[in-house]
């Protein structure tokens, strides 16, 4: 558009925030809780920060020209934009560093912090020559909604997958010869049970988060159904993880419980230790009372790894316990469990990347509530 002189006017839209990648149900979640507290979203939906990082970054400074929004948050990817924050002077970007979020996304450097951290892991093997028993848990190191794991049930399909071409940025193939030893794989102990996910908001010194059961579906992907539950035990240890590289922003720690599982009437049962089980959802300083753990959420009855361990030497839980298997340090595709029971994430994210306080002890919890279709 012109002015009068014919010289171009620049159009400002009236935006609070420019929220990008926002596909799927996690990305109309955090739209909604925003745009329910009077905050106005702009959405940049393409291209993939991931796949073209590039363009994508083109399409965030488009927007901020079209907007002039103080604040940019990411639904995927969060360290395309933590990579290239320098790039947008005056926006708030409430992310961790780049390096941070790719220590976490990564599966491989995220189960050795984790083993570091005497966190129980199932049993990793570091070659496909190792493997004792069938199925295993083939994943590659970086990947979401599942789209990077398998169930290989046998050797044969183990070495199938690592020969397998692996794609590039730009979608072309390549066969990575690291990948026949350890490389860009991680093959993991594959463990009859069910999956708990814990989705958390850490900012400075604030921590609270709140656990579901996945329902649906049973083997891997996005949860599409799950039931809200009080999981104080593996809170602490999600607490542990994220404590231990300062981080800031959200992410969704997912488990795998050892036990058979039962579902009955819309609720669910399963088979394990009461240890992990508790009646809080929040961290242990907003008054759980967890086994073996003191106000810091320092558990002494876990085992600690060595400095310097490898994966294959991490202690394996006993049945009934808790495997930790990655951290999506960004917003969870069971965001709506944590929303629906009373845990507004984005809503407590915006105000405290903003400055403005939160007490977790003022935070509801509802267990035993199912969402998803």
């Amino acid at each position: 558009m012109r002015g009068p002189q014919g010289r171009e006017r620049k159009i400002v839209l009236d935006y609070d925030v420019i929220i990008t990648n926002p596909c799927g149900r996690t990305g109309e979640l955090v739209c909604d809780s925003l745009a329910s507290h009077g905050v106005r979203p702009y959405l940049v939906t393409g291209p993939n920060a991931h796949k073209v990082p590039h363009a994508f970054l083109k399409a965030v400074r488009d927007a901020v020209e079209l907007t002039d929004a103080p604040v940019i948050l990411p639904i995927f990817f969060p360290e395309v934009l933590a990579a290239h924050r320098d790039e947008f002077p005056g926006r708030l970007i409430p992310l961790s560093s780049c390096e941070t979020i790719l220590r976490l996304d990564d599966k491989r450097s995220c189960c050795e912090l984790a083993a570091s951290l005497g966190i129980p892991l199932p049993r990793i093997w570091p070659d496909a020559d190792s493997v004792e028993e069938f199925p295993c848990v083939f994943k590659r190191t970086r990947g979401q909604g599942g789209d990077s794991v398998y169930f290989p049930k046998t050797r044969r399909a183990l070495d199938n997958l690592l020969a397998a071409p692996v794609r590039r940025r730009d979608g072309s193939p390549r066969v990575d010869e690291a990948l026949k030893g350890r490389g860009d794989a991680l093959i993991m102990e594959y463990i009859d049970g069910y999956d708990i996910c814990v989705d958390a908001l850490r900012w400075d010194g604030f921590f609270h988060a709140a656990a579901y059961r996945v329902l649906e579906p049973r083997t891997k992907g996005v949860s599409t159904r799950r039931v809200s539950v009080e999981a104080p035990r593996l809170v602490a240890l999600t607490r542990r993880l994220l404590d231990a590289v300062d981080y800031r922003g959200v992410a969704g720690v997912d488990w795998r419980v050892r036990g058979e599982v039962h579902v009955r009437a819309g609720k669910v049962l399963g088979s394990c230790n009461d240890d992990w089980r508790g009646a809080c959802s929040s961290d242990a300083s907003a008054g759980c009372a967890l086994p073996g753990a003191d106000a810091g959420c320092t558990l002494s009855a876990a085992p600690v790894a060595p400095d310097g361990c490898t994966l294959s030497a991490v202690p394996v839980a006993p049945d009934g316990e808790a495997f930790f298997l990655e951290c999506n340090p960004r917003f969870s595709g069971g965001l709506e469990s944590a929303v629906a029971s009373g845990f507004d994430i984005p809503w407590l994210y915006w105000q405290l990347a903003h400055g403005i306080p939160a007490d977790p002890l003022s935070i509801p919890f509802t267990p035993g509530l199912v969402t998803g279709v």
